[in-house]
């Protein structure tokens, strides 16, 4: 019996690890409601959409309300707010959104979706050595897999959103009031993924006539314009990376390590498999003809 329960605290610390908090709040409330005999797991309807979001909960959207504002606010949606998240695609968004905020003198709101923690945003910025805007909004929704989430979002024509993912591109989308939104990417992003639910998603996004572009290089500018994506060409821009003096110089000194690294990889956990659209997809057929 020990060592079944030990199996089962390994298991759900890979699970928290792995998946976030909203994956592992809702597994462990199911197991739970489950061992209570709350839940008869034999009796219980699933739809499409409850399959759908278990296995991709970060394209669950997030719960909002219209509100008209007089003063734009700039938006940027991404996972986590933590330090280990700070490089790459969100590192430079949060960089972009801060200093937009600067210039135009509006408030900056940060959306995240899984648990996170508000004060690592003052250390990105003194890492960064950027001045942080007047007014500094947060909001997660990172517990919405409970029974007891009511938190919902305010939204306005007068909100300007930054997307730091394809998969929060698609949320965005869901609850964008103006014409359009900003995605800010720095890879060949359905490269990351095998043929399947998640690089047909992705390839979506990168195709969607709503979305404004913002590409971190002219080489990657350049590898879009060869490969002929007609909605990424029409409405995009392009810079050039740079890199913080005082974080970025030469050593003065040669670097003690007996192994560098080489390369790095990203890896993910969405199956090669189109089940989840087409069970989607199906589902939403049947309401339109019965």
């Amino acid at each position: 019996m020990l060592k079944k329960n030990v199996l089962r605290v390994k298991k759900g610390i890979k699970l928290l690890r792995n998946e976030g908090f909203s994956v592992f709040a809702k597994k462990l409330s199911w197991w739970v409601q489950v061992r209570l005999k709350m839940v008869d797991p034999l009796e219980r309807e699933l739809t499409a959409s409850d399959l759908f979001y278990t296995f991709e909960p970060s394209l669950e959207p997030i719960s909002y309300y219209k509100v008209n504002r007089q003063q734009p606010r700039v938006n940027i949606v991404t996972d986590r707010l933590n330090q280990s998240c700070f490089f790459g695609g969100v590192a430079t968004s949060l960089i972009v959104a801060t200093l937009f905020a600067n210039k135009e003198g509006i408030p900056l709101r940060i959306i995240t979706r899984d648990i996170s923690t508000p004060s690592n945003y003052s250390f990105f910025l003194n890492l960064m050595k950027i001045p942080r805007p007047a007014h500094v909004e947060f909001f997660s929704d990172y517990d919405r897999s409970l029974a007891s989430y009511s938190r919902k979002l305010d939204v306005s024509e007068k909100d300007i959103f930054i997307a730091t993912s394809w998969w929060s591109a698609k949320v965005i989308k869901a609850m964008n009031l103006r014409d359009s939104f900003f995605y800010l990417f720095q890879e060949m992003e359905k490269f990351f993924y095998p043929h399947g639910d998640a690089q047909f998603l992705c390839d979506n996004v990168l195709n969607d006539p709503q979305i404004h572009y913002i590409l971190n290089s002219k080489l990657l500018s350049d590898y879009y314009i060869n490969n002929n994506p007609p909605q990424l060409l029409n409405k995009r821009s392009v810079f050039e990376p740079a890199f913080p003096k005082h974080l970025y110089f030469a050593k003065t000194s040669p670097l003690e390590k007996k192994k560098h690294k080489l390369f790095f990889i990203r890896g993910h956990q969405i199956p090669a498999i189109y089940f989840l659209l087409v069970s989607n997809y199906l589902t939403k057929l049947s309401r339109e003809i019965f």
